[in-house]
């Protein structure tokens, strides 16, 4: 009886060869299925944390495009305070334009140019507002424009040298009334924060070219 329980009926011979290779099968796929999931997970968290990044980037470009143009409102800021009006040449061949630097700073170096046919031409005189009294009863003062002192402007560079917060000045020009047509008005000066600017009469500001006078 006890070799019929520990002992296979006669005949009947398992392959237990055959056991370990479905053990070492088994426990492969296993770890196999382990491992691509580990990996999986690995690939997820990568994907993740790549697409975190490009989120980060794209905030950190938004931003600095943000402070790139709080910058250049704040640095346009002056500039955008001064103001000039061009005049139309007259028969003679006498023309102006005028000058207001509105801002609450000086502003240097102010050079005008007279553009006929695209070509500048340099400033004849330049003269400074003064308020006076006007008429007895009359709230608004009579506006005068008196020639500039000499020490106050470059004649040969066309160059007023500080207009100040608050002051007009008018520079006077001579050009060929056959071209009176093609007139416009150009300035370039330097803002308090020593940028050189450019303005033309249509109240376009930019900055000012290198080569610029």
């Amino acid at each position: 009886m006890a070799t019929l329980v520990f002992q296979p009926p006669t005949g009947y011979h398992p392959d237990w060869g055959d056991f370990p290779t479905w053990l070492a099968f088994i426990a492969a796929a296993v770890a196999g299925g382990v491992a691509l999931t580990q990996l999986k997970a690995q690939q997820d968290q990568i994907n993740a944390e790549a697409e975190r990044n490009i989120k980060r980037d794209q905030l950190l470009d938004s931003q600095l495009q943000e402070a790139q143009q709080r910058a250049l409102t704040n640095q346009r800021r002056q500039g955008e305070q001064v103001r000039l009006s061009g005049y139309p040449m007259r028969a003679d061949g006498r023309a102006f334009a005028q000058i207001v630097n509105d801002s609450e700073r000086p502003i240097r170096d102010v050079a005008c140019r007279m553009m006929q046919e695209g070509k500048p031409t340099l400033p004849t005189e330049f003269r400074v507002a003064v308020n006076l009294p006007g008429p007895p009863g009359s709230p608004q003062p009579d506006r005068t424009y008196f020639p500039a002192k000499a020490a106050e402007f470059d004649i040969a560079s066309g160059q007023y040298l500080s207009l100040n917060a608050g002051k007009e000045i008018r520079i006077s020009f001579a050009g060929d009334p056959m071209y009176a047509q093609s007139v416009k008005y150009v300035i370039h000066f330097t803002d308090d924060a020593d940028v050189r600017w450019q303005l033309d009469d249509d109240m376009r500001l930019t900055t000012a070219p290198d080569e610029g006078w």
